[in-house]
């Protein structure tokens, strides 16, 4: 019955865990030393067909499907990596400049309130009835109150 399951379907499968003989445990993956004794099985959601594979050994997609479809791409192992690694160099470098040269890190923000001014904001409509945010023409503005303030050592 599950073997013709579309790929990607959310199914609910009830039964018993249990561990696997050892001569069919599968040292590859997370959960090879486990499998479900099953019991019942339903189906929630069967899935369409995806646009491209996305399990490792499947053939790479062409770029702009893999654009058009971010969502499916993000899931392949090669992407998961890559985020994970530009993750931990990201997060090595603020250790690095933050506790080795005393960096304060201040994320600026990106609604400010609407000026009076005459420059032309796009204007952001918040939940409350007639208040609104505007998206800042010069988000420089956040580092000249940082300097003015005294706080020499930042990064914006």
């Amino acid at each position: 019955e599950l073997n013709d399951v579309p790929l990607e379907s959310v199914v609910c499968v009830e039964g018993k865990v249990q561990l696997r003989p050892a001569n069919m445990r599968n040292e590859d993956m997370k959960t090879g030393d486990i499998e479900i004794n099953v019991v019942s099985c339903s189906f929630i959601n069967k899935a369409g067909n995806l646009a491209f594979q996305i399990s490792s050994g499947s053939p790479m997609a062409v770029e702009t499907s893999r654009l058009e479809h971010r969502y499916l791409d993000l899931r392949r192992e090669e992407m998961q990596f890559n985020l994970r690694l530009r993750s931990r160099a990201a997060m090595a470098v603020r250790r690095l400049l933050t506790q080795h040269f005393g960096f304060v890190e201040v994320e600026t923000p990106t609604l400010f309130k609407q000026t009076p001014e005459g420059a032309r904001e796009f204007l952001v409509q918040t939940r409350q009835k007639g208040k609104f945010y505007a998206l800042p023409q010069s988000p420089q503005q956040a580092t000249y109150m940082l300097s003015m303030c005294l706080l020499s050592c930042h990064s914006v």
